[in-house]
């Protein structure tokens, strides 16, 4: 079946209606803030944390990082964690924390 005309440009349309509708939009924090951390944080664990199903469906931005992620954890999981980039002691235990180097492969 073939649409032609102007029923052709109202059927595109939406489409295109459907398509962009469906998305909610996130909410817009100031970046560096905590609210925009904990936003990506959760954008994250939606789309790697294996309960991600699990995850509630409106979190609460207002809680510092650490916090915000220990509260979308699942009781089951007991591997997670969250490492700060410039904080070496929140890596665990590591070699760089252990003994003061790091191994990689170079391909």
């Amino acid at each position: 079946m073939f649409v032609r005309g102007s029923n052709c440009y109202a059927v595109l349309l939406i489409c295109m209606l459907l398509a962009t509708s469906c998305k909610k939009d996130a909410p817009d924090f100031p970046a560096g803030s905590s609210e925009a951390v904990n936003g990506w944080i959760h954008d994250q664990m939606e789309q790697y944390y294996y309960w991600s199903s699990a995850l509630p469906p409106a979190a609460n931005y207002n809680h510092s990082p650490k916090d915000f992620f220990q509260s979308l954890l699942v009781k089951e999981d007991r591997f997670s964690s969250m490492m700060l980039s410039g904080k070496t002691d929140t890596y665990g235990t590591t070699l760089l924390n252990t003994f003061g180097f790091d191994l990689f492969s170079l391909k």
